[in-house]
């Protein structure tokens, strides 16, 4: 491999530096040859290649170039050696990442800890709805540089342990709620996803492993990934982790069984309400954690600074989040949608957007399809109601107007004020017109006050 300074790598870039070197491989600057960019090159170490750790490597490249977000690093391009070590061409980053920020400043306030980990959240989320589960969040893959004019941005890096959400994970009957079992077996690595752990390996960091990562790597789902988000949230502003082991199995045994302190155990001066958001992303069963990343977006953003509002809104309507917890049934069709990664309908927020939902026509109703659909009209059966009533109303508005217009005759009262109708009425004077008889018509709206007591004569 020529990655000494000055090695051309691909034909097309040249080695300028060491960036930094781990134990599975070694990240270079270099320049593109014709276009003049400096760009960051990630290769494998030889003695670490594999068919398995080849396929790892590739992963990252594959789930990382499927992300849009502005938080998570750019893939720009892919190749390998001659002797066919692989290599992967990213955005080159200046700045530092969370670990070391913590080595230099101790701990951070909540709110700009908060605003860390909710532009983290957007690029996670991101990668939850392609079916993408990290793996391996940690303050060393949160990459802090410096954005459009020098606005801290949060780099969401490192995807080479990522997990692929596969159908036959999500409806995993055998095991409720998706929790690991203690002494469950790992499965043998599977070709039709990109799955590749084995029984010798502990993928992701341990401190900041969700408990059923801890005891099956392939059983991690998106709160995993939720987990790991709160343990950082948790060190970021109390200095410290909820762990602090000095050893692998002491780690192993805080993380499944003892006793997880709170931030307001520690930081008694934080916000109120603050330490109960990050215990519920540290809840051993999962099923109590944060759903999903929008989710644990909405609970943050009380303490988020107004800046960070851009990151927040988009974390929040991010998804689908793919895990085990099927999606609240408040919008459910029988239509198809169009196919996600895993192959599922029960996604959490995406499902919800326009165009997914088509309501379906009554049994038995005709269906008609003409080339251009006409304004939309009231059914005729509705309109002959209309009319019809239309016309009762007409008519008993014209008789009565017709009644109120006649001239009306002036009965005579009787002898008593407070006639009754069963009395017998005082015959009247020779020469007085009769009164005439009471009409059986309803008036349509009440006298006013004013008006005489009478009522209009009959119609004959």
């Amino acid at each position: 491999m020529a990655l000494t300074p000055g090695g051309i790598v691909g034909g097309k870039y040249r080695v300028e530096r060491i960036l930094g070197e781990g134990g599975m491989g070694i990240v270079v600057a270099a320049t593109h040859l014709q276009l003049g960019q400096t760009v960051a090159l990630k290769c494998m170490r030889p003695e670490v290649v594999s068919p398995s750790y080849t396929k790892r490597f590739m992963r990252e490249a594959r789930a990382s170039v499927k992300l849009k977000s502005q938080h998570a690093a750019r893939v720009l391009d892919v190749g390998a050696f001659e002797d066919g070590t692989p290599y992967i061409v990213m955005e080159h980053l200046e700045g530092r990442d969370l670990s070391d920020l913590l080595k230099i400043r101790g701990r951070l306030p909540v709110p700009e800890a908060v605003e860390y980990i909710l532009q983290a959240c957007e690029a996670i989320g991101e990668a939850h709805s392609y079916g993408i589960v990290h793996r391996d969040i940690k303050p060393a893959n949160l990459f802090l540089a410096e954005g459009p004019g020098g606005a801290p941005t949060i780099k969401v890096l490192d995807f080479g342990v990522s997990k692929f959400l596969d159908i036959e994970a999500q409806a995993d009957d055998t095991n409720p709620g998706g929790k690991a079992r203690a002494g469950s077996r790992r499965p043998p690595a599977r070709t039709n996803d990109s799955v590749v752990t084995r029984a010798t390996d502990l993928l992701g960091s341990p401190s900041y492993m969700a408990p059923e990562q801890v005891l099956n790597a392939s059983a991690a789902d998106t709160r995993s990934d939720i987990w790991s988000l709160g343990v950082i949230l948790f060190k970021l502003v109390c200095g410290r982790g909820p762990f602090t082991a000095e050893s692998l199995g002491e780690l192993v045994q805080q993380v499944m069984k003892h006793r997880i302190p709170t931030v307001a155990e520690i930081l008694p001066e934080c916000p109120p309400g603050f330490s109960e958001v990050v215990a519920k992303c540290l809840e051993r069963d999962r099923l109590k954690r944060y759903t999903d990343i929008p989710e644990l977006a909405r609970a943050l953003a009380p303490y988020a600074p107004h800046a960070t509002a851009p990151s927040l809104e988009r974390a929040a309507i991010l998804g689908p989040s793919f895990s085990y917890t099927p999606a609240p049934p408040v919008a459910i069709s029988h239509a198809p949608i169009a196919p996600t990664p895993l192959g599922v309908a029960g996604a959490q927020l995406r499902l919800s957007t326009p165009g997914q939902f088509y309501p379906m026509a009554p049994q038995g109703a005709p269906r008609q399809a003409p080339p251009a659909a006409p304004p939309h009209e009231p059914p005729r059966y509705g309109l002959a109601i209309v009319a019809a009533v239309a016309a009762v109303l007409a008519f008993f508005m014209a008789a009565y107007i017709a009644g109120r217009s006649a001239p009306q005759p002036h009965p005579v009262a009787p002898p008593h004020s407070a006639a009754i109708p069963s009395h017998p009425v005082v015959p009247l004077e020779a020469g007085t017109p009769s009164p005439p008889r009471p009409s059986g018509a309803v008036l349509l709206s009440p006298l006013p006050p004013s008006a005489p007591s009478g009522v209009a004569p009959e119609r004959r």
